[in-house]
């Protein structure tokens, strides 16, 4: 039993070998809308089980909203074909197409389904704009909402190969820069590789440390023969400054005695020096 609240004329009954019942209500109006509610009974009940939870059914002016969408897409090229898809929400419905800012153009079409489509061939610029689809019942008054706008876009064959050898660049570009960014992160470790793995490196090193450890000795070589001279007298045996005597001399009476005396000049050794 399907009832109504608020409305005690309101009852339909229905017999059924299963577990449920459909009631269906057509050619609806505002009037139509309420709470509706059920209750069901076996043959050897005496009265009807407890009601339902209350079922509130609306009805409005204005169908829902369809939805527009094209096939394959959109972006169309001069000359080609395009479907567009017009979705409602209820069967036995004539849908229209219509397009924004041109009153005149306006295509119908009956289905016996949810949607209608809509085929345009031979597209030129001139077809491009701004699409829209409704649709009503066979027993509406007036047309459901408008769907949301489609932009349909016509270009031509030249712009697509532009758009596309434009992604090429950007590609060409992206990859060139990248290149060379690693190219400039990488020069300075190679050199230092480069520079570690050489052989003369390790030895050149090994040179300097030499040379500076055996730099007092070449120093020594360096200096004049008299200063050497000098210095082999001081570091030698104490011992050899000592006179006949057994009594040591100074270090300036040693040199002296070291040095041979000098001879008197001979005949031939003086200059006649005029004044």
């Amino acid at each position: 039993m399907l009832g109504k609240w608020q409305d005690p004329g309101y009852r339909r009954e229905q017999s059924s070998a299963g577990l449920d019942a459909e009631f269906l209500l057509t050619h609806l109006q505002p009037e139509h809308a309420g709470m509706y509610f059920c209750a069901y009974k076996t043959p050897g009940s005496h009265g009807w089980s407890e009601k339902s939870e209350h079922l509130h059914l609306q009805v409005t002016d204005t169908l829902p909203r369809p939805f527009l969408h094209a096939s394959p897409g959109s972006v169309v090229g001069r000359g080609g074909n395009v479907t567009l898809k017009c979705q409602g929400h209820l069967q036995n419905l004539t849908f229209m197409l219509g397009k924004w800012q041109d009153p005149g153009y306006r295509r119908e079409q009956s289905s016996a389904g949810l949607d209608a489509e809509f085929l345009l061939t031979h597209l030129q610029p001139e077809h491009a704009g701004m699409y829209f689809c409704a649709y009503k019942t066979l027993d509406s008054h007036g047309w459901s909402e408008k769907s949301e706008h489609l932009h349909l876009q016509v270009t031509d064959n030249h712009d697509r190969l532009g758009a596309s050898s434009a992604k090429t660049d950007s590609r060409v570009i992206f990859f060139t820069a990248f290149s060379c960014l690693a190219i400039f992160l990488l020069f300075p470790s190679v050199i230092l590789i480069y520079r570690r793995s050489q052989p003369g490196s390790s030895h050149e090193e090994s040179t300097k440390r030499t040379r500076h450890s055996f730099f007092p000795e070449q120093e020594a070589s360096d200096l004049p023969k008299q200063e050497r001279a000098s210095l082999s007298l001081s570091t030698e045996d104490p011992q050899e400054g000592t006179g006949a005597d057994g009594n040591s001399k100074t270090p300036s009476e040693a040199a002296a005695a070291s040095v041979p005396a000098e001879e008197p000049p001979g005949p031939g050794d003086y200059a006649t020096l005029n004044v």
